[in-house]
């Protein structure tokens, strides 16, 4: 990345750009030579503030690295995003406090929450396919990446997804919201009725939601819907 910040300077390219970084290849030397060369944002894969859950996926838990480079990012005055995801096996409600508490101390600029999509090439997609839950000729069909539903359901999965998002709430308003939310993105779904995509709603989400939720000035987040 410093060979990349470097060659944009030297040909006096202007643009703002961004990329994805693991939390362990942060320098102070990496990160000023990207801001020099107009980085403005960098994602990083945050995943989980489980440390089960990172060690059930074969992911090193680095929740040390991660602290210092969110704190080393917005020392840079580069943006700092975290990149989330919910369902793995072994989450559980706990598992999700604990990367509310991560997310609350890194405060993110954005956050990208995604859902479990079981692929091939992985550690977990082998476990799956031992128990069962998918097997090599799924990829062979026309259907689209299968979410893990194994231990929870497509709802419950939504649920800890737009909980996050919600990090910046206390209980017991956050799930009051969750709970609405995550059964108009299900009923939309299951039904193909424009509920949550009605020119009404965004309205309201736009209005209300988006200002009480990520009222934090370095905290967005992208639509679910």
């Amino acid at each position: 990345m410093i060979e990349i910040s470097d060659e944009i300077r030297a040909r006096n390219i202007d643009i703002a750009w961004a990329f994805a970084a693991g939390v362990k290849h942060v320098s102070d030397k990496m990160l000023n030579a990207s801001a020099l060369a107009g980085c403005k944002l960098i994602y990083f894969g945050v995943e989980s503030g489980s440390r089960e859950v990172m060690g059930k996926i074969s992911a090193k838990a680095e929740f040390e690295s991660t602290l210092r480079a969110f704190e080393l990012t917005k020392k840079a005055g580069i943006a700092a995003s975290a990149l989330l995801m919910v369902g793995n096996p072994g989450e559980s409600d706990k598992s999700i406090r604990k990367t509310i508490e991560l997310l609350r101390i890194i405060k993110p600029y954005s956050l990208t929450v995604q859902i479990l999509t079981v692929f091939p090439g992985n550690k977990t997609y082998e476990d799956l396919k031992l128990s069962g839950f998918i097997n090599d000729e799924y990829w062979l069909s026309e259907f689209p990446g299968k979410y893990y539903t194994g231990e929870h359901s497509l709802r419950k999965l939504v649920e800890w997804a737009l909980t996050l998002r919600c990090y910046t709430i206390d209980e017991p308003v956050r799930s009051c919201i969750v709970k609405v939310w995550a059964f108009l993105i299900i009923a939309e779904n299951a039904f193909g009725v424009r509920l949550i995509s009605s020119p009404f709603l965004r309205k309201i989400k736009r209005h209300f939601l988006d200002r009480f939720i990520f009222r934090e000035k370095e905290t967005k987040s992208f639509s679910l819907s």
